[in-house]
């Protein structure tokens, strides 16, 4: 009975994440809003949200899937580009998901959201 509660927290997770990079990968379709040089992308915010909710590997795991779902279907920057996007979402999402992880309150998200 235990492996089975195992199994079954495993697949809600796997499929969590899949649905919000599913959910990330749309929302930066909409709203790349070119800022200058850069590019405004708002799916950082659904990868950290889903961090804070399934932990740093998430993080990286959402990181690593809309980044390649971008370069394969709309990036124009070539791999360059898309390793630069994959380094940015990473040092935001995960640095904010390990601060989140060790103090789960308010104030550690706040924190975890300013850095």
């Amino acid at each position: 009975m235990k492996n089975q509660t195992n199994i079954s927290n495993t697949t809600k997770m796997i499929t969590g994440i899949a649905a919000f990079s599913a959910l990330a990968f749309a929302v930066s379709l909409v709203t790349n809003i070119p800022v200058g040089f850069l590019t405004f992308d708002a799916k950082d915010a659904i990868i950290t949200i889903a961090s804070f909710i399934y932990g740093p590997i998430s993080a990286v795991a959402m990181s690593i899937i809309t980044t390649l779902l971008e370069a394969i279907s709309v990036g124009n920057t070539g791999p360059y580009g898309a390793l630069m996007d994959l380094v940015s979402t990473l040092s935001f999402t995960l640095t904010a998901s390990i601060i989140y992880k060790h103090k789960r309150n308010l104030y550690g998200a706040l924190i975890s959201l300013g850095t």
